[in-house]
Order: structure tokens, then C-alpha cells, then sequence
């Protein structure tokens, strides 16, 4: 999940209805508790987020991919999981996520909240509809007033932020 607002809401949630043990799974790996050198001023920093909330309890994994639900009869027993890395194509700045082999394991769950975060706005639909111009990502391109291409169709939050 997401290591943002949505999913240390769902470890609060999970704790304040009584959880016996939470765990939060995080897709990427555990970042730098300050600022490095691939962030910058002014970029955005991407650095370790530990709330109020994480201290109430939780245990938290890094760089695990959920690979399946395993149970029966609709009742969830075990998530199956594998420790992954990124690693960078061949002369290029994307990454890809490749699964660290012999690193499978389970963890005993009764319930699964995923908490996910999105790169941009689903495209399909409004945005193509009304031809809204979007940013290199796929997000909504807007003004300082947060005005679309389009007269009076205003984005903010994730839709122009990514």
C-alpha cells in the first residue's frame, strides 16, 4: 500500500476496531530518513513518513510484492508474498521491478485493506470526452488557479499532482 495518508489511515482504522496485529506492506523499498541526493531542494522529498498512527502499532514491510490471497469459501487465511528490487533498464532512467528469487513467504491474515495510489486520473471517459490537455505523467496540465485547458473545469489534488 501506499506509505501516504490512505494507508496509515487503514493501520488506524485496523487498530482503533480492535486488531490484534496489523501490518502494513509497502510495494517500494524503506526510504532515507532524510533527504538524499537524488531529491534535491526543491523537489519533493521523498523520505521515511512515520505517523502518530505507526506508533500505535503496526509492523511495517518493505519492498514485498502481495502475490496472491490464499484461503477458502471466501474466508482470507495467508497472503503470499516475495521481496522485490528495482533495478534500471539497460540505458535508461525507468525502473523495473524484478522479484528477488527464494525470497517467498506468507503472512497470517483474516482481512486485506489495500490502500493504493494512482499516477494520474483515469483518462478514459470525461478527460478524452472533453479533450482536457494533459502533463508529461498523464495528469490534468493546469493554470495557477487550478484551471484546466478546458473554461471553467477546474483539477487539483491527485488529478494534477500525480
Amino acid at each position: 500500500m501506499e506509505e501516504g495518508d490512505t494507508g496509515s489511515d487503514c493501520v488506524g482504522l485496523a487498530n482503533r476496531q480492535g486488531a490484534k496485529n496489523v501490518v502494513q506492506i509497502e510495494l517500494l523499498s524503506k526510504p532515507s530518513q532524510e533527504r538524499t541526493k537524488e531529491y534535491p531542494w526543491p523537489t519533493y522529498p521523498v523520505i521515511l513518513k512515520t505517523s502518530s498512527i505507526h506508533e500505535e502499532g503496526c509492523k511495517r514491510y518493505w519492498s514485498v510484492l502481495t502475490k496472491r490471497f490464499i484461503g477458502g469459501n471466501g474466508i482470507l487465511k495467508r497472503l503470499s508474498c516475495v521481496k522485490v528490487k528495482f533495478e534500471k533498464e539497460n540505458g535508461s532512467s525507468r525502473f523495473t521491478m524484478k522479484e528477488v528469487p527464494s525470497t517467498e513467504f506468507e503472512i497470517k491474515a483474516d482481512l486485506a485493506i489495500i490502500a493504493v495510489g494512482f499516477l494520474h486520473p483515469e483518462h478514459k471517459g470525461f478527460i478524452e470526452d472533453i479533450n482536457i490537455k494533459l502533463d508529461k505523467r498523464g495528469s490534468i496540465k493546469a493554470d495557477s488557479n487550478y484551471m484546466s485547458s478546458e473554461k471553467g473545469v477546474f483539477c487539483a489534488g491527485e488529478a494534477h499532482s500525480g
